[in-house]
């Protein structure tokens, strides 16, 4: 399975998703999320199957509720990948993920300083648009969120 990470969202206004043929009442940014990742190209013949709090726990019960954040860390630990839904697509979106490619690729490389005579070092350069669609995807509600460490972390 996959677990899903995302912001609920406001309660309102509402909508349905259907679980085994049942309606089940979520909010419009996880109704949102789920209709882009059934239509995700990794997702063939909607195969993949997902994790996702609101669904998955009782919201009814104090109880179950309960139980079930205590077993997070073992959630997110044990599904085969972490999806983070950070809302629709925003302007710079594709840079921002590219940027954000390129910082991994180069994370275990040494700090090189740019000057005019090291022509490797000016590919790194973080253009203004990367650091805009940057900005743009961190100012994001999710990064808000007090569980996203525990989520993405695992």
């Amino acid at each position: 399975y996959a677990a899903l990470s995302y912001v609920w969202g406001p309660s309102t206004p509402e909508a349905y998703i259907e679980v085994n043929t049942q309606p089940v009442r979520v909010t419009r940014n996880l109704e949102v999320a789920l209709r882009h990742l059934r239509n995700a190209p990794d997702n063939n013949e909607n195969k993949l199957r997902f994790w996702i709090d609101a669904v998955c726990i009782d919201q009814s019960s104090t109880r179950e509720r309960s139980t079930e954040v205590a077993r997070m860390g073992r959630i997110y630990s044990s599904a085969r990948r972490v999806v983070c839904w950070l809302g629709p697509a925003f302007a710079g979106v594709d840079v921002a993920l590219g940027t954000v490619r390129d910082l991994e690729r180069v994370a275990g490389s040494e700090v090189e300083f740019l000057s005019p005579w090291n022509s490797s070092a000016q590919k790194r350069v973080v253009t203004g648009e990367a650091i805009r669609g940057l900005y743009e995807m961190l100012r994001r509600p999710y990064w808000s969120r007090l569980w996203i460490v525990q989520e993405v972390a695992l």
